[in-house]
């Protein structure tokens, strides 16, 4: 699961911020809920 996060490139992320869901992902990711929160996020 962790091949999410790696397989984002920098315009994705760019995309990601700007939307908010970055952020979400990275309070997800703080609560140690990583993978299901990114999961959730983005489908």
């Amino acid at each position: 699961m962790d091949r999410i996060l790696s397989s984002l490139s920098e315009i994705e992320e760019r995309e990601l911020r700007n939307s908010g869901i970055w952020i979400q992902m990275w309070k997800e990711r703080s609560d140690g809920i990583s993978v299901n929160g990114i999961v959730a996020c983005i489908v």
